[in-house]
Parts: structure tokens; sequence; C-alpha cells
């Protein structure tokens, strides 16, 4: 302003709109009933402004505004508004029908989500995209004599599962490198890789789709996954029924590779990755997940607000409450969904929008706790101090102390917010909890691959551990639910390999020896002899290379020596 000219700072801005005179004389809470005196500087307030020009009177007009907010929050005198919820979290009746004629093992409920609809997706995708790659790499003559491509043959549903069976395995048993899993060195040496070969996991592993990319639009960044993500989705969705009590946060998968929408949380434990929001519940179930994919235009509501009604809106105008942290937290959230019959409830940043100055500028000692009510609106902001000052709204209760038992075992008083939003904000740090447990998850240059593993081999699993303990009512860890569907999934190979090799008769021998490979490999009993005795170049020269295998020892190359003198046995009639 020019010198000369009176500044009018917001306390004295305020004072004059509820006609205080300067003897700090009441008169009246309303403009239209202030006195003459309050007239009379409102006028010559209005004058000076006048000739100060544009930028004064935007600065008088926000004063004038940010005054009347401040007037609208005051101590909670009426009652908030009053949703009735009866849901509950449960089992849907759809999974119950599908699981009513399996033995309700923890590969029955995986299979809820892993079924022949994602699983044809996988592999139709897979084989179409590798022929359009070995068409351009002939094309090209990129493909030399003896390279794996040359093998390549289209995959089917069984496969596909032996592999998804062999990430999660990868999961329990970490190894530095993908290779080291087919070792033979005693650090390395299993029984698990004999099920698929090394340069047919790597084939699959390079070409696994799930879309066709000659159809991608490019304004659609989430093409490669879209398809797979609407169904898992809609399978997540229909297998549980939403309780009361609904939570949304984000979560990181460690990315670093290129992409446009990675992005960057230092406060995450994986600061680079791909973002993904979250609808949980009780005990840790992912309900939906939706991929952030950049800026969007969200017209009059902020980008938090529309994500988040996004997210909500199956499960509007049923009198839901919503849990929140500061990042999505606002009074414009919280008038969002009042509208749609739904409470939220959660921590606030201390610069959101028409936070009262009352709440946010009060001083408290730690203990204390001091909250105001929006008379219009029905929504409550307040603050308690901890060891630093916590701000949270309410549009469920009007918050009051608690008494609660610390880890320590020391007891102490916190708002009843407080304590609703600790134990729901947990869901979601559950999920991620559960499904960081032996996590298969790789580096990789491909981002629609990483997100897909995750969804399918973390969250897909983590949502059937949750419906299984339900159902089933057994207590069983993360890890030991991962071990049991892999064994069941390799346990049902072998058994349909037996039963396609051997007669009824035979399947009561424990070793048969059969020839029914078209290729031919070394004897791994001579292997193992001639490898103490010399070197692996010099066992690999000596050992014998045959066509037969014992179907009980997962189809080993066997030649008839080595097998009588292993197993004692009569070899089968060809």
């Amino acid at each position: 302003m020019m010198s000369g000219r009176k500044v009018y700072t917001d306390d004295e801005l305020v004072a004059i709109l509820e006609g205080n005179d300067d003897d700090g004389r009441s008169s009246g809470s309303s403009l239209e009933d202030s006195s003459e005196d309050d007239d009379e500087d409102y006028e010559a307030l209005e004058g000076e402004v006048q000739t100060n020009g544009n930028e004064d009177d935007d600065v008088l007009e926000a004063g004038v505004q940010e005054a009347q907010g401040e007037r609208s929050w005051s101590e909670p005198s009426c009652d908030l508004f009053n949703f009735d919820c009866n849901k509950t979290n449960a089992v849907s009746q759809h999974c119950l029908m599908l699981l009513e004629h399996t033995e309700k093992t923890p590969l029955d409920f995986y299979n809820l989500f892993l079924d022949d609809e994602i699983m044809d997706l996988i592999v139709s995708n897979t084989n179409l995209y590798a022929t359009q790659e070995l068409c351009k790499l002939i094309a090209r003559e990129e493909i030399t004599t003896g390279s794996r491509y040359n093998a390549w043959t289209d995959t089917n549903r069984e496969e596909m599962k032996i592999f998804i069976a062999f990430l999660l395995w990868m999961g329990l048993d970490r190894k530095p490198e993908i290779r080291d899993y087919w070792k033979k060195h005693i650090l390395y040496k299993n029984d698990v890789s004999c099920y698929i070969s090394r340069n047919r996991f790597e084939l699959l592993l390079g070409f696994i789709h799930f879309a066709d990319n000659e159809m991608a639009s490019p304004d659609n960044r989430l093409y490669k996954i879209e398809h797979l993500l609407r169904l898992l989705n809609n399978k997540f969705s229909i297998m549980f029924e939403p309780g009361e009590k609904i939570t949304i946060d984000e979560s990181m998968i460690p990315f670093r590779g290129r992409v446009k929408f990675r992005q960057y949380i230092p406060s995450k434990r994986h600061k680079y990755g791909l973002k993904v929001y979250k609808v949980c519940l009780l005990g840790g179930y992912t309900w939906h997940a939706k991929v952030y994919t950049g800026k969007a235009s969200s017209g009059n509501l902020t980008v938090t607000t529309r994500t988040t009604m996004e997210l909500m809106e199956p499960l509007l105008d049923q009198g839901r409450t919503l849990f929140t942290d500061s990042f999505y937290t606002s009074v414009e959230l919280a008038e969002e969904l009042l509208k749609r019959k739904t409470h939220l409830l959660g921590t606030l940043r201390v610069n959101r929008k028409h936070n009262p100055h009352g709440v946010t500028k009060a001083k408290l000692r730690r203990g204390d706790m001091k909250y105001l009510q929006h008379s219009e609106k029905k929504i409550i902001i307040g603050k308690w101090k901890d060891k630093r000052d916590v701000l949270f709204l309410t549009t469920k209760q009007v918050p009051h102390l608690v008494e609660i038992e610390s880890r320590g075992g020391r007891r102490m008083q916190k708002p009843s917010t407080i304590v609703d939003y600790n134990s729901a904000k947990g869901y979601i740090d559950l999920s991620d909890q559960m499904a960081g447990y032996c996590s298969p998850l790789r580096k990789g240059l491909k981002w629609h691959r990483k997100l897909a593993f995750d969804l399918l081999t973390n969250t897909a699993v983590v949502n059937s551990h949750r419906l299984y303990t339900l159902v089933v009512r057994k207590k069983i860890t993360i890890v030991r639910f991962r071990e049991e569907i892999v064994t069941a999934i390799l346990e049902n190979l072998r058994t349909l390999d037996e039963q396609a090799l051997l007669t009824p008769q035979q399947l009561h021998h424990k070793h048969r020896l059969t020839e029914n490979r078209p290729k031919r490999g070394r004897c791994v009993v001579c292997y193992d002899k001639f490898q103490k005795q010399f070197d692996s170049k010099k066992a690999t020269t000596l050992s014998k290379q045959v066509k037969t295998s014992c179907v009980s020892c997962t189809h080993k190359f066997m030649c008839i020596d080595c097998f009588f003198l292993t197993h004692n046995c009569v070899p089968s009639k060809r």
C-alpha cells in the first residue's frame, strides 16, 4: 500500500465485521445489526480501499471470506449425521458356492482368482506376442542356429500354472540370480527345477504378455495391464463383502525402469516405483486396486478427492466410514462423502483449505485436545498434542479422550478419533506386510510384467489367504500358505504325468523305467559318478546319452545299468 494509509490486519478486519468498536464494545453478531459508528468505520474502510486500487480490493475480499469462514467454526452444538450401516465383513455367497465341491485347500482358494479365465488371457496373449516377436526376428535374420528361440512352442494352461508356481517358489527360496535355480552346485542344487528347464522358463519370462500390443491405444498408458487388472478387480470385489470400515491408501511396487508414471515418494520403503491406490478391508483384504498413471483433469475437485470418490463409488450411499491419511483427508472430500451418506475420518494436513485457525494455531500442552465444528457442514476438525501436534477430521462422532494401554504397558489417554483411525489404517499396512513375506518380485525392465507379477503372486495370494482363514477357520502363516500352493500345483502335475505314462497296474510300483522322450539326455547317475572323479567337462564327455528315464525320479535321464544299480527293479515293457 501507499504510505500514509492504514493497513488493516486480519484481527482488525474480523473485529470490524463482528461489530466491535475501538473500546471493545459489542454491538451485534452480524454486519446488518451493527451500530452507526461501525457503519462509519466500514464506509471509511470502503472509501480507502477504492483509492488503493484493485490489488487491495482483492486482499479485502479474501479477508472478508476468511473471516466469514472462521465464524462458521465453533464449539460442537449440534448432532452429526447418523447413517445407519448394517454391513459386516463376510465371505460372499458366490465364493462359498465356488468352494462347495472342493476340498478347500489353499490351492482351491488361490484358484478363485487365478481361474481359467485369467489363465486363458495370459496363455493366448503370450503365444500371440511370441509369434509376433519371432516373425520380426526372423525377418531381420537375428535368430542364430543355436538360439533357444528356435525351440519355442506355444504354451498352454498347465505349463503356465507351473510357471507361476515356480515364481512363487522363487520367493520362498531366494537365490542371487535366476540362473542359479538350475545350478548343480551343492549350494544351489534342488529338485523343483526339474519341472521346467531353464531355457523354457526364460522364454516364458521374456514372452509373457497380457494384451495385444498391436491393438494398444497411444492415449492409454495402462493398456498392457488394463484387461488383467479389470478381471482381478472384479474377482476381488465379488469374493468378499465389505463391512462398515473402509480404508484407502497407496502402495509402491518397486521399479526403477523407464516409464512415464514412475513415482518418487521419499517416505516409502521403496522410494521409486509404481504407485497403486488400494481399497482395503479388515484383515488386509484388497477389495480394489487402481494404478496411478499421471496427472489428469479433475474438474472442480482436487485430484485426491476425485480419485477417492472413484474408488469409493460402489461403496457409497450405504452409511460406511472411510479412513484416510493426511494425503487424502480434506474438508472438500468430507463434503462430497456426506452428500453420498458416507462418513470420513482421518488425519489432516495443517495447510489444507478451510481449516479453522482456531484449531491449527492453538497452542496445546501434551495430552490436551481442542476441536471445532462447522455449523452447516457438520464436520469436526481437532488437534491433539502428543510428541507433536496431530490434526484430525471426523464426521462420525464428537471426539473424546479414552484410556488405552501403550506398547510398553503404560496407560495413556488418546482421542477416540485417533484410536479408531489407528485400528482401521492398519488394514493396508497389514496387506503390504503380508505381501512382503517371500515376495518373488525381482529387478526387471518391463513395468507391466512387474505389476502383473505383484498382482498375481502377492495381492491374489494375500486375498486368498484371508478367505482361507475365514472359511476354514484355521490359522496358517502366509509363508506356509505359499508353500502349500506350490506343493499342490507340482503334486498335481506329477500325478497327471504318472497317469499318462503308466497303466493302472504299474501305478502300484514306485520306480519304473520308461522310454518316452523325443530327445536324448545324459544319464544323471553316470554324470554324478564321473564328476566326482574328474571335472564337469570330462563328466559330460564320458556319461551316456539315453532316452530312458525314471518316472518317480521326476523323469531324470537314466541308463539301464544305472537304473538297476540305483533302484533294483524291473524296467517297464515297451
